[in-house]
């Protein structure tokens, strides 16, 4: 296969598909049910895996939902020595972000060949750039969203641009009001957004900073479980 240039010059950048391993984790219903359980993909935070960051649904676990946690494929030395991941930088973002979208579409196809879940109910959450993330992946038609639930992150100005065309569906907006790192008028700009397309949203805005605190976790399951019963 060809190489594509990226960045013309010389010297120039090129660009070329490769195989690689990605992961993702998994958490199943307890006692299974008579019908398939709801479909959540949890998307972690920067820094963040996603073996750890699923730990936050343990609650769902006796509920009939299906949690799956796909982990980013840019990996990196974090805290103390231990790996981190993260979805995107700056570096290539458009060409990253096709390489992600590819990723989850083989998450998808995975999950229908070894898994049981409701197509009609399947909800996105997203924790700081996996907020954003969770976005992108409920608006690039790889599938139809019930929901989706963005904690301390944005909406991209890439996702508002595609609003308008597409079916609707809920949305949570929540938030630390102290968060220093996604500062939370973020989130009200979100809002506006989804109000001036017609998107049905509510917000759970938290005392606390740059983190899923337990409040916000309940409110999230509690949103889960709303929604889910009622689709």
């Amino acid at each position: 296969m060809a190489a594509e240039r990226v960045i013309d010059g010389n010297p120039s950048l090129y660009r070329i598909p490769v195989q690689y391993s990605a992961y993702f984790t998994v958490q199943e219903p307890e006692i299974p049910q008579d019908e398939p359980p709801a479909l959540v993909i949890a998307l972690h935070g920067y820094g963040q895996s996603s073996r750890v960051f699923i730990k936050n649904f343990t609650a769902l676990r006796k509920q009939n939902f299906l949690v799956v946690a796909p982990q980013a494929i840019n990996q990196f030395y974090w805290r103390q020595g231990k790996v981190g991941f993260t979805w995107l930088t700056k570096f290539m973002r458009d060409q990253t972000l096709d390489d992600t979208l590819d990723y989850f579409q083989q998450v998808l196809h995975a999950l229908e060949n070894q898994f049981s879940f409701d197509p009609t109910r399947i909800f996105l959450v997203g924790f700081s750039n996996g907020a954003a993330m969770a976005f992108r992946l409920g608006t690039s038609g790889l599938l139809r969203p019930a929901g989706i639930i963005a904690c301390c992150g944005d909406l991209p100005s890439d996702v508002a641009q595609r609003l308008p065309g597409l079916e609707k569906f809920s949305v949570l907006l929540t938030h630390g009001k102290d968060d220093k790192t996604v500062q939370i008028e973020k989130s009200r700009q979100a809002e506006a957004t989804l109000e001036a397309n017609g998107l049905d949203f509510d917000t759970y805005y938290y005392d606390g900073g740059h983190e899923m605190t337990t409040d916000a976790i309940d409110r999230m399951i509690e949103w889960l479980t709303e929604k889910s019963s009622a689709v």
